[in-house]
């Protein structure tokens, strides 16, 4: 059975840009290219494109979104959300009205719990793609070993005194208001922690990973990478990246003992350099080896040039989704050496696209690492597999399987 007419798709996000604004702006011009009637609704918006539109703020509204919708906490960088919301209810309700289905992004502080209430207990498909664990627990984005959130969400162990029930709070409310949702998660490891959530587990949960625009993330010529950013063609490029390389969870903790394992147990010193790429200022003085910095690339076609410049893509992350600097890496044709988490295994094919070592076994990264480097994976290798796997235009037909099923459901 088919759709009536041509399928009406809204998604509503924070951003258009950054790790979780970028997947789902990929997949709205991916749907646009497949004929969809595709917007993109965001908080801040960026690009010049008429399908990406700014949600308005509620009449009266003072504060700063971000103030209205999350706050800080004490034990970790990552903050929690409120489920409140200072954008307009009548604008979302609107966008509700006029599609065919809503798909959720990274949401947080554009849709607020009692609008999700709202469309949750309506007829029409809601589909909420999930960047983090945020829209499962009483506010925090990763959960940092806690389980509380397939319970109550209390005592909370991260929160400060003034906040200690907030998430308890958050939780019991969206258990209460919310009725149907399909969750969808681009990684296993997520998947199943919605099923085992006190919100997840009666819902509909499905995996649909995230794809890669390969005309866009493809390979250049290495040795003219590596000129270009002025490092040793002769030695082997290691890439570490993260939109923001401050970020506790992406582990940059870890690498000043990578470097020391492999500059005095595996005889590396001075024959290796190390490409950093994304916002944020690490100590690099920790780091005894030739390093490189490039900040935030903003420009993706030239984001893929510094992939190509390396040999690795090196990503001891602690607790992550499935990062995009992973998949990116794969379609320039780069490896990836990583620890065992998140939805790592989903995607790192060992001895095929890269390699997997135990979380946070530092000495078995660094023996990976060096595997990768005594014996490099073919990169046309590489490329092929993504190809095969992570093709942004395979993952937008399954999202429009999914909303043809559910209409008819």
């Amino acid at each position: 059975m088919q759709w009536g007419g041509v399928m009406k798709v809204a998604s509503i996000g924070e951003a258009d840009y950054g790790g979780a604004g970028m997947s789902a702006l990929k997949l709205h011009n991916e749907f646009v290219r497949q004929g969809l009637n595709s917007k993109f609704y965001v908080n801040r918006k960026t690009v010049d494109m008429d399908s990406v539109i700014q949600i308005p703020d509620r009449l009266g509204t003072s504060a700063a979104p971000f103030k209205i919708g999350q706050y800080k906490t004490i034990t970790t960088d990552v903050p929690f959300t409120t489920g409140l919301s200072s954008k307009c209810p009548d604008f979302l309700e609107s966008v509700w009205q006029e599609s065919d289905v809503v798909l959720l992004r990274w949401s947080s502080v554009s849709v607020s719990d009692f609008v999700v209430s709202r469309w949750s207990n309506k007829s029409k498909p809601l589909v909420w793609c999930l960047s983090d664990m945020a829209p499962i627990t009483g506010g925090c984005h990763y959960s940092m070993g806690c389980d509380k959130f397939e319970s109550y969400c209390r005592p909370c162990p991260h929160v400060g005194p003034d906040s200690v029930h907030d998430p308890f709070r958050v939780l019991n409310r969206r258990l209460k208001l919310w009725n149907k949702i399909v969750f969808v998660s681009p990684s296993k490891w997520l998947g199943d922690l919605v099923s085992s959530s006190s919100i997840g587990r009666d819902k509909d949960v499905r995996v649909i990973q995230t794809g890669v625009e390969l005309d866009v993330f493809k390979p250049y010529d290495v040795n003219l990478q590596k000129r270009k950013y002025n490092l040793d063609p002769t030695k082997p490029v290691i890439l570490f990246g993260a939109a923001s390389v401050d970020d506790s969870r992406k582990g940059f903790k870890y690498l000043p003992e990578l470097v020391n394992i492999l500059n005095e147990y595996f005889d590396m010193k001075n024959k290796y350099s190390v490409l950093v790429i994304g916002g944020g200022s690490p100590d690099l003085d920790l780091l005894n080896c030739d390093v490189t910095v490039t900040g935030h690339i903003k420009d993706r076609h030239e984001l893929a040039r510094a992939y190509s410049a390396s040999d690795i893509t090196l990503l001891p992350y602690v607790e992550d989704n499935l990062p995009n600097v992973c998949l990116e890496s794969f379609a320039c044709g780069v490896p990836v050496v990583a620890f065992s988490i998140g939805g790592m295994p989903d995607v790192v094919r060992p001895g095929i696209n890269g390699e997997l070592a135990s979380p946070f076994d530092v000495w078995e990264l660094a023996h990976k690492l060096k595997m990768c480097i005594d014996n490099p994976l073919s990169k046309i290798s590489v490329r092929k597999w993504s190809e095969k796997n992570i093709n942004i235009a395979d993952r937008a037909i399954e999202y429009k399987d999914l909303f043809t099923e559910l209409k008819y459901k």
